[in-house]
């Protein structure tokens, strides 16, 4: 089944006139111009005081270049550090300006591994979340590994840095550690290798990457529909530099929340897929969304803004490449193998055609940054700044600053009558807020200004006190948190569980609040637009639900004495236990608890967890009934007799049940003698063994003058027991000795008693 054109119109409606094979010459050239008018607005003017201040580069060289010529392609700051610009140019050289000077050293110089042909290069820089503890960061670029000849064959990097620990201003070369290699497809036809290239760590913490979808050659771009390529997609990760590599190649960890985790037969960390070349996307911190400028083959450019959280088990939004460029639906891909609806585009610019070579022009979009820089006035704040590496039919229109407002109905494009020429590569934005323009074809860096200048990265930014916050385990859904700033006037921010920043003011409550671990954290900022660096962060976690106890087993022993044994759990593992028998009162207890000496009868045991919270849960209840077991114990100074016709006379008291059972006299291991008998409950028994001639001699024999005497008991609700005691002969050792004399021993027998 195939998507239909009309899923792909935005909502909110549409600016696009699409080309159609019935017009003409004329009738093209006068849709095209409607759609330069829409696209530069009607009233096409920029807001008053908007600036291009040029930046020097190395050796206070304009336009800024590295030594090899080559222009810049980003600039990045690390998180909070409002006073230092990090500047990176295609041939891989990086530069710190600190403070407005820009040092003559490096701080990293990469360009022996990175290749510069055509769109290869060192495209982007992401500082980690982290970055003040662990000095890490990111780095995205095309290697120098091809020998083939045919320089569109390099592999796609990005790898993984540390900071000097001795000199912030300089990289540790020797901590470099590929992340993640995504080799060509080896296309030798291609002449445009479509690599993406952006990185850039989301409101959620985690580092989201563009690759595009492998060039414009040998049907690579199929690839972008492939769930187990990672071409034509937009990952989602966490890095983890000191682990083995997983399947795909990738040293991270994939977010749980992923919309392919747990799936099989495909790549976990795409987010996304259906691109082209997405060379930049940027997050929108006014909501969170994620915002890609998607370079368009030959028919449309294309900006897309969707939310960067999925439902839960929704799929990986789809672009619509290569079944759709912009709203243009691919006749040679009808119908699409992806029946997906594909993302609707906000913005989309339609390329034309030089009437003289009959091919369409060059066109490039450049996404940029929805603005957060409030030197630069209130007209600004919240639009999105684009442009174009090079803009077709409108010459003009080649490294212009645009503008517009992606939450407008439709949004509206907005020339700002400043330009940075044709090659316009990237826009960056500093921790400030305040943007960049870059030229990598003649070089050239600027700074976009207000009519007075931002005070950020001047003065030292203000303090974020956070005087009363939740922590630890508590038992409430709801939240309430004071905070203060050592700077008059300043505002805040506050953020809940990665979610997009929203103002806000002391006290802050939130509820509803789910079971489970929060973060909150406040950024205060001045009046001069500079953010805390350091904003305190409270963490705790939600605990309203009791936990459930569960008794595993129950174990009954009755060998030597009657007890039970209980085994318990509980559904959380932070508890403290509470266990009671027979309703008597609750004493701590843990896991297993064992009740001895019990009495015959049936029992109950309650068994009750209490979480940190202090939530409480529904007692537990087993019953048993165990049985008490069979003691038999001979009183001290029994004694027991053999007569003369050799009966040895055995009484038992009283025991509490009907049984019968077995008497035996054993010499080591042989029963010189044995007899069965019954005894009744409550009833006192003598049992009468009858002792051989022939058993007699060898007890009389025996060395140790021994024996032992083994009562077996079975009663009559099955229980077993067995006694035995050792007994020794006590006669004259002399007679002892003489066999013929054995019967004259019968009378002075005196007796074997129990020791």
């Amino acid at each position: 089944m195939s998507v239909a054109l009309a899923s792909r119109t935005p909502a909110h409606g549409t600016r696009v006139v699409l080309r159609r094979p019935s017009l003409g010459r004329s009738a093209a050239i006068v849709a095209v111009l409607a759609i330069a008018i829409l696209l530069c607005g009607a009233a096409g003017a920029s807001a008053s005081g908007l600036q291009l201040v040029s930046i020097p580069g190395p050796g206070g060289s304009v336009p800024f270049k590295s030594p090899g010529g080559f222009g810049p392609t980003f600039v990045a700051s690390p998180p909070g550090d409002t006073h230092r610009v990090f500047v990176g140019t295609q041939d891989g050289y990086i530069y710190v300006i600190d403070d407005g000077v820009l040092q003559p050293t490096p701080f990293l110089d990469l360009h022996s591994q990175v290749s510069t042909y055509n769109e290869d290069g060192m495209w982007s820089m992401a500082f980690d979340p982290n970055y003040a503890a662990n000095r890490r960061f990111y780095l995205a670029y095309s290697d120098n590994s091809n020998t083939t000849g045919d320089a569109n064959l390099e592999n796609y990097h990005f790898d993984e840095f540390q900071t000097s620990a001795a000199n912030p201003d300089l990289a540790d070369p020797s901590t470099q550690t590929q992340i993640l290699e995504v080799p060509t497809t080896g296309c030798t036809s291609m002449t445009s290798p479509h690599y993406g290239g952006q990185l850039a760590f989301g409101p959620d913490g985690d580092l989201w990457v563009t690759i595009g979808d492998g060039g414009d050659g040998c049907n690579d771009d199929m690839l972008a529909l492939s769930l187990d390529s990672l071409h034509g997609k937009l990952l989602r990760i966490i890095p983890e530099p000191t682990q083995a590599p997983n399947a795909e190649g990738c040293r991270c960890d994939i977010p749980a929340s992923n919309p392919l985790v747990g799936k099989s037969g495909v790549d976990p960390e795409i987010w996304a897929y259906g691109l082209r070349n997405p060379y930049r996307f940027s997050f929108d911190p006014t909501n969170g969304n994620v915002v890609i400028a998607d370079v368009g083959n030959s028919t449309q450019e294309e900006i897309d803004d969707v939310p960067s959280t999925l439902a839960s088990g929704a799929p990986p939004p789809f672009f619509g490449w290569p079944c759709f460029e912009g709203t243009y639906v691919t006749p040679t891909i009808t119908p699409c193998p992806v029946t997906q609806t594909p993302v609707a585009p906000v913005i989309t610019f339609v390329h034309g055609t030089d009437p003289s070579t009959s091919l369409p022009y060059c066109t490039a979009i450049i996404g940029g940054y929805v603005i957060e820089d409030p030197s630069l006035g209130g007209d600004y704040d919240g639009r999105y700044v684009y442009g174009y590496f090079c803009a077709d039919r409108i010459p003009g229109y080649s490294g212009e600053i645009l503008s517009t407002n992606l939450n407008a109905s439709p949004p509206v494009t907005r020339d700002e009558g400043r330009s940075v020429g044709f090659g316009l590569s990237s826009f960056g934005e500093d921790a400030c807020g305040h943007l960049y323009a870059m030229n990598v074809i003649s070089g050239g860096l600027w700074r976009l200004e207000g009519a007075t200048p931002g005070a950020c990265g001047e003065f030292t930014p203000p303090q974020t006190t956070l005087s009363s916050a939740l922590s630890g385990i508590v038992k409430s859904s709801s939240a309430t948190f004071t905070f203060s700033s050592n700077i008059a006037g300043s505002t805040f921010a506050c953020t809940l569980d990665g979610g997009p920043p929203q103002q806000c003011s002391s006290p802050t409550t939130y509820t509803g609040l789910p079971d489970g671990r929060h973060t909150f954290t406040v950024t205060a900022s001045d009046q001069a637009g500079d953010k805390d660096p350091t904003p305190p962060t409270a963490t705790w976690i939600s605990d309203t639900g009791p936990p459930v106890t569960t008794i595993t087993s129950v174990s009954l022993s009755q060998r030597k004495r009657s007890n039970a044994t209980i085994a318990f759990t509980a559904s959380e593992s932070d508890v403290t236990f509470t266990c009671a028998l027979d309703g008597g009162s609750p004493h701590p207890c843990s896991s297993p608890i064992t009740y001895d000496d019990l009495a015959r009868g049936v029992y109950i045991v309650a068994v009750t967890a209490t979480d940190a919270a202090g939530n409480i849960s529904s007692p537990a209840l087993a019953t048993f009934a165990p049985s008490k077991p069979i003691h038999l114990v001979f009183a001290p100074g029994d004694q027991l007799l053999i007569d003369a016709q050799g009966d040895l006379r055995v009484k038992l008291g009283s025991i509490a049940h009907n049984a019968k059972g077995t008497l035996s006299l054993r010499l080591d291991s042989k029963t010189l003698a044995s007899t069965k008998f019954r005894v009744a409950k409550g009833k006192s028994t003598t049992i009468v063994l009858r002792v051989s001639s022939a058993a007699r001699r060898d007890l009389l024999r025996h060395p140790r003058l021994s024996a032992h005497l083994v009562v077996s008991l079975i009663a009559g609700d099955g229980q077993v027991a067995h006694a035995s005691t050792t007994i020794k002969l006590l006669a004259n050792a002399a007679a002892v000795h003489r066999a013929d004399a054995f019967d004259d021993l019968l009378g002075p027998l005196e007796s074997l008693a129990l020791l």
